[in-house]
């Protein structure tokens, strides 16, 4: 009997391995929430967060300066936000008022975008009322923060633009920190005073210099800034500067060319702590990134296919399953054991540029390897799984990269990183040099350092440092093939070096 059931087993091992069978992994339940027009869309939002409040917020559906402060004010009274026309109460409002038994409004916003006539409405139905408004957006947004308090912090966002505050939005309204719209070079009498009055222990200002100076942000306690190259790369790298604030097993989808849908939305991503993700016509590489290595069971997607389109949601969906099964014409190679460091070092006088000289010299220590992967599961918000980049990277800019930004988290990114600053990308093996940077096929999706050939006659195993060591015994440094595709690990597709 134990004999028969080593032969089994010895049987499914090899079609395991010959075979390459993979298991696919459940798609996340996508559940849109979205209607004719933003009005509707904002009460199917409501709908699926509410079901009774007796409060709720009241903003303009087109105006989005004063309504971008709106969320943690919502958030305080766990209250869902409405989208209105300026002169009298849409139908859907109404509904949503009278099914949710509300009896109080925040109206958010001057009498130029929600009138008096829609406040006389309210009254008309015994709901009392409270207008936070001031002679501009600025001021708009001080008297909400007023409301709620600095105790926690606040946030600087642009006065001129939406997507950096939808960006947060719900982590804001979570942690209870006003969102302030400043203008880009100067500091509004309103807020200087919001300054002077209150405690403020952390100031988050979102975006670079060119979107707010640092003569703004140096008029501001502990500031603590978030920026990145385009509204894509700071929505992310704004949801990693907190992830361990936020539940990931549901992610919210806005279309990033209208405020209206995330607006809505913001309130019950803040209700669930849940994170909004913001994509346009197409998926930025970034953000692709960030949802393929996040584990999540539900996509909400805010508004009609007019903004995010069936496809990239499907795109979004699909990248977490695996490949169907496909058999593998070939069997794995003859395994290598992971060895140690060689004992003979490697004449980095070969290595393309000093830059990949120090490189490899730093990648040499075992201390400083797990250095860099500490480092690198941190970029990625504690996730221990598919670091590569990160790790490149952050061996990168400890050896003399230091522009490159800590946001890079796929190959294609890492690769135009490289290529920016002029670096050569090749295939020929045989001008692999220490510290080259290495990328696989299938997308690319593996990168590493190439350290040296096992054998400088024989171009495939090779000594490389990677975050794959939890595979080799815990160590980075590690054997592999270079130039064989196995089951499990893709060949070479091509590697880069600076000149």
């Amino acid at each position: 009997m134990r004999k028969k059931l080593i032969s089994l087993l010895s049987v499914f091992m090899f079609v395991f391995i010959f075979f390459g069978v993979k298991v696919s992994a459940a798609s996340p339940e996508s559940i849109r929430l979205g209607g004719q027009d933003r009005y509707e869309t904002c009460s199917q939002i409501v709908n699926q967060g509410w079901k009774n409040s007796n409060y709720a917020v009241i903003v303009n559906g087109y105006n989005f300066p004063d309504a971008l402060s709106a969320s943690t004010l919502a958030k305080k009274y766990n209250a869902p936000i409405l989208l209105n026309g300026s002169d009298k109460l849409e139908n859907t409002t109404i509904e949503q008022i009278k099914r949710l038994s509300v009896k109080q409004v925040f109206i958010v916003g001057g009498t130029g975008v929600i009138s008096n006539e829609v406040e006389d409405e309210l009254h008309g139905m015994n709901i009392s009322t409270e207008r936070f408004s001031g002679l501009n957006r600025t001021e708009t947004s001080v008297s909400v923060a007023n409301q709620i308090g600095t105790s926690n912090g606040i946030i600087l966002t642009t006065d001129s633009d939406y997507t950096d505050a939808l960006s947060i939005a719900s982590i804001a309204a979570k942690l209870q920190m006003p969102i302030i719209l400043v203008p880009k070079d100067s500091v509004p009498d309103s807020v200087s005073q919001l300054v002077e009055n209150k405690n403020i222990p952390v100031t988050y200002v979102l975006g670079g210099q060119d979107i707010i100076s640092n003569y703004v942000s140096s008029k501001f306690p502990n500031v603590k800034r978030i920026s990145g190259s385009d509204k894509y790369e700071r929505n992310i790298n704004i949801i990693n500067a907190f992830s361990d604030k936020f539940d990931f097993s549901s992610i919210c989808l806005a279309y990033s060319e209208d405020f209206a849908d995330a607006l809505s939305g913001s309130a019950l991503a803040a209700l669930n702590s849940n994170p909004i993700v913001l994509v346009g016509s197409s998926i930025a590489p970034v953000t692709q990134c960030f949802i393929e290595n996040k584990s999540f069971s539900k996509l909400y997607v805010f508004g009609g296919e007019a903004g995010i389109t069936g496809d990239v949601v499907a795109t979004l969906t699909n990248s977490k399953m695996s490949d169907n099964p496909q058999p593998s014409p070939q069997p794995q190679p003859v395994p290598v054991d992971p060895s140690p460091e060689p004992t003979t070092p490697t004449d980095t006088s070969a290595s393309h540029s000093e830059l990949q000289k120090n490189l490899y010299n730093y990648l040499s220590d075992e201390d400083h390897r797990q250095s860099v992967l500490n480092r690198a599961i941190e970029l990625h918000g504690g996730d221990t799984s598919n670091n590569c980049v990160y790790f490149q990277s952050e061996a990168l800019r400890r050896s003399g990269l230091t522009d490159l930004p800590e946001s890079v988290c796929n190959t294609v990114g890492l690769t135009s990183q490289l290529l920016q600053r002029g670096w050569t990308k090749c295939k020929d093996l045989a001008q692999l040099r220490p510290g080259d940077i290495c990328f696989t096929t299938n997308g690319p999706s593996h990168t590493y350092t190439f350290m040296k050939w096992c054998d400088p006659k024989s171009y495939d195993y090779a000594y490389i440092c990677d975050n794959q060591g939890n595979e080799y015994g815990g160590n980075a440094y590690h054997k592999r093939n270079v130039d064989f595709a196995t089951v499990l690990k893709d060949a070479i597709a091509y590697f880069m070096y600076e000149n």
